[in-house]
């Protein structure tokens, strides 16, 4: 999958500063929200109340805030 969004980006050549946004925000979506989902489920399955993220991943304020979000839905 970075693959496929490496050569996209590359092959969109100079001047494509929004069709990158886009990509970028959509690969974004597609990694996190999945990841995000499954680790409330996990805690929820496993009656655990709080869950810490930690490492490089924590950076990300979009996880966060998917985190944060569906975690309140349950």
């Amino acid at each position: 999958m970075k693959t496929a969004l490496l050569y996209r980006v590359r092959d969109l050549g100079e001047g494509a500063e929004r069709v990158r946004a886009d990509l970028a925000a959509a690969y974004q979506e597609a990694i996190m929200r999945p990841l995000a989902t499954r680790l409330v489920a996990a805690a929820v399955a496993h009656g655990v109340p709080t869950v810490a993220i930690g490492g490089g991943v924590a950076a990300n304020g979009r996880l966060r805030a998917m985190v944060s979000e569906l975690a309140e839905q349950r």
